[in-house]
C-alpha cells in the first residue's frame, strides 16, 4: 500500500497501483430481477435466489439508474459544553430506474419480474396489473399485484471484464411510475422510483476455466 511518502505529483499519480484504464463504467453493470424460489409465497421463498446470482434475470435497455441511501444523524448538544453529540439513526434508501418502451415487457413487468401465463396473481378481480396474464403491457400500479415487495440485483464488472461486486436491493416497494412523450422525441420513456429495505452485498464466485459467475 502506498504512503505519503511515495506521493510525487510531478511523475506519479497519487496511487501508483491503480490501473489507469481500468475503471467501472456503464457498460459493465448489469440490473436484474431476482425471481422468488418457488412462486408460493413468504419473505423465505421470496428471498430464496438473493445469494444465487445465477438464477437472475437481465433487465435490458436501462437508460438511467440511481442508488441513494440517506442516514439519520441527531446532533445534541449540553449547556455548558460546545462539544456535539451525535447519534446515528434510522437508514433510507431509494432506487429508480428508467428506460425506453419497446416490443417487450414494460418496465413495471421487467422490474416487478412478471408472471407467465400459468402464473397467479396479476391482481385480484377488478384491480389486474395488466389485461391478462399474456400482457407484456403492466400499467396499473394501485393493483394489489404490486403489494408484495420485489428484490432487485446489480452485478458490477470493470473494463477488464474481471467481476468487481454485486447488490441486492432487498423487498422494493414500487412507489412512483411515469411515462413521458414529447413529439419532438422519437422514443417513448418510462421510469419508476422504489423504496428499498436493505441494500445486501452478495458474494459472488468466479468460475476460473470458464468465467461465469456462480
Amino acid at each position: 500500500m502506498a504512503t505519503i511518502n511515495d506521493w510525487d505529483f510531478q511523475s506519479k499519480q497519487v496511487d501508483p497501483n491503480m490501473d489507469s484504464h481500468d475503471f467501472v463504467s456503464s457498460q459493465s453493470l448489469v440490473f436484474c430481477t431476482i425471481p422468488p424460489l418457488t412462486g408460493t409465497g413468504g419473505d423465505e421463498d421470496l428471498d430464496g435466489n438473493i445469494s444465487d446470482v445465477t438464477k437472475w434475470v437481465p433487465i435490458g435497455l436501462v437508460e438511467n439508474a440511481s442508488l441513494q441511501q440517506r442516514r439519520q444523524v441527531n446532533e445534541l448538544f449540553e449547556i455548558g459544553s460546545k462539544k456535539m453529540f451525535q447519534i446515528p439513526g434510522r437508514t433510507f434508501r431509494r432506487a429508480s430506474l428508467a428506460r425506453v418502451v419497446f416490443d417487450g415487457d414494460s418496465l413495471l413487468n421487467a422490474a416487478s419480474g412478471g408472471v407467465d401465463a400459468e402464473g397467479v396473481n396479476l391482481g385480484e378481480a377488478g384491480d389486474g396489473v395488466a389485461a391478462d396474464a399474456n400482457s407484456k403491457f403492466y400499467i396499473n400500479l394501485a393493483s394489489s399485484y404490486f403489494d408484495t415487495p420485489k428484490n432487485i440485483g446489480l452485478v458490477i464488472r470493470d473494463q477488464e471484464e474481471e467481476f468487481y461486486g454485486a447488490l441486492a436491493l432487498k423487498h422494493c416497494f414500487i412507489e412512483s411510475h411515469q411515462m413521458s412523450m414529447a413529439a419532438q422525441q422519437t422514443v417513448v420513456m418510462e421510469n419508476i422510483s422504489m423504496t428499498v429495505s436493505e441494500f445486501v452485498p452478495i458474494v459472488v464466485t468466479v468460475n476460473n476455466e470458464t468465467g461465469a459467475l456462480g
